[in-house]
């Protein structure tokens, strides 16, 4: 199957739980697409590399020009593999990238993976790995999800508006903040009825600050 994911929460757990569910025996293996900083940055995790490679979990490298072949390749010969969403990253750039709301600023968001699925007519389950209402760790499948020609965009807005929804719940599991920037098309207005400053619970180092309570994110004149 085709499974899609974000670097949230537990996030390492949803490959581990993947392969123990699809596993019937039949030496079930599963690809991760990962951007080239996140592989070269886990190359030295000694423990997560003995894991991956005793659950049969491969990496395949976005950014190389023939990831794209390698997934059509998996579709076609029926394999799986698990796409980390906000990497964000691919070969070359995305002549058609979609703009989806984040939080307070509209994103660019990289459509390969979804034009492959629309493509090949195969559905997309995404797993989110959150927390439930006792602040317990969970893994969540949303129900399977095709791509049409004629609600496309919309479809992929559906799939990150849960994110979305679970970032604002929870904002300080999202590993990938400071990678934010990088993809802002523009920021929302907001239209604010508070007198006082809003709550700044954290700033980056690129001008931006993330109210823990609202999940505002703002942007911080210095």
């Amino acid at each position: 199957g085709i499974f899609a994911t974000f670097h949230f929460g537990h996030y390492r757990h949803v490959p581990l739980e993947l392969t123990k569910s699809l596993n019937k025996g039949n030496n079930f293996s599963l690809d991760i697409v990962v951007d080239r900083e996140s592989y070269d940055s886990e190359l030295e995790l000694t423990k997560w590399n003995e894991i991956k490679q005793e659950n049969n979990i491969s990496y395949i490298i976005a950014e190389e020009n023939i990831s794209g072949l390698k997934l059509l390749r998996l579709l076609k010969q029926g394999g799986s593999f698990l796409l980390y969403l906000d990497g964000n990253t691919g070969a070359g750039e995305d002549s058609k990238p979609i703009e989806v709301q984040h939080i307070t600023s509209l994103i660019r968001l990289r459509s390969g993976i979804f034009r492959l699925l629309l493509l090949t007519k195969k559905p997309l389950c995404l797993v989110m790995a959150d927390l439930n209402s006792d602040g317990e760790p969970r893994l969540k499948a949303e129900n399977l999800r095709y791509f049409r020609k004629e609600n496309f965009e919309q479809s992929v807005n559906e799939i990150y508006t849960i994110f979305r929804n679970t970032l604002i719940n929870h904002p300080e599991l999202w590993r990938f903040w400071y990678r934010h920037h990088l993809f802002v098309n523009s920021w929302i207005e907001i239209n604010n009825s508070m007198t006082n400053s809003p709550s700044i619970d954290w700033r980056s180092n690129n001008g931006l600050g993330l109210d823990i309570t609202t999940g505002n994110v703002y942007k911080l004149d210095y």
